[in-house]
């Protein structure tokens, strides 16, 4: 089966079109490596240039870490 031929650049529209699709399950992943996120992105059929990829996940680390200090403030 050969994968479909993915364009190695990645817009913002296009990137923030995929957190909204697939943030939630993978903040919710324990680890977020490049490898969850692929076998995410593989099950729906979404191909992506490594490098995209890459921003893909650091924009998702980035969601994280809002997460992780909304929760901190809603806590006081």
């Amino acid at each position: 089966m050969r994968r479909q031929h993915h364009d190695r650049r990645i817009d913002t529209a296009q990137l923030n079109d995929l957190v909204r699709r697939f943030g939630t399950e993978a903040l919710s992943l324990p680890v977020m490596g490049s490898k969850h996120l692929r076998a995410i992105l593989d099950r729906e059929g979404v191909a992506l240039h490594p490098r995209a990829l890459g921003e893909l996940r650091h924009m998702l680390q980035l969601e994280r870490v809002k997460q992780v200090i909304t929760d901190a403030r809603g806590k006081r």
